[in-house]
């Protein structure tokens, strides 16, 4: 189901109102005013995008992409709430941008290391060693 974008909820005075937007229509009119939502479309389950992607999900392809959109996400989650950077602890752009390339350069090397103690165990000595090789 989708509504009218003109028709927007919102809170105001405490209160959650439904607020309509006529100059954002492409017909600069009101239609349905006496409606919270206005004029509604009704998709069928089967023909739903989000549903049913065009991409099946037991597919190795569908797989593929979402194992590459989690790892973005978790990348973006840790840099946020990990190392402050949603908060924009700087006003500077310049500044943020380095900070971000830093917290960038402190995953990769988590993962670099975390590859060699996969294949070299914990050993620190043979961990130094494979990285100065």
């Amino acid at each position: 189901m989708y509504n009218c974008p003109v028709k927007r909820p919102t809170h105001k005075d405490g209160r959650y109102i439904y607020v309509s937007y006529p100059q954002e229509c492409s017909f600069k009119v009101l239609c349905q005013p006496d409606t919270n939502l206005g004029p509604t479309v009704y998709i069928r389950t089967k023909d739903d995008p989000r549903l049913f992607p065009p991409i099946p999900r037991t597919s190795p392809k569908y797989k593929e992409l979402m194992n590459l959109r989690t790892g973005c996400e978790r990348s973006n989650s840790l840099k946020k709430e990990k190392y402050g950077l949603g908060y924009r602890p700087c006003r500077s752009d310049t500044h943020f941008l380095v900070r971000l390339y830093l917290v960038s350069i402190i995953e990769h090397a988590r993962a670099w290391l975390a590859e060699d103690k996969k294949q070299l165990g914990d050993d620190p000595i043979a961990l130094i060693n494979a990285r100065a090789a």
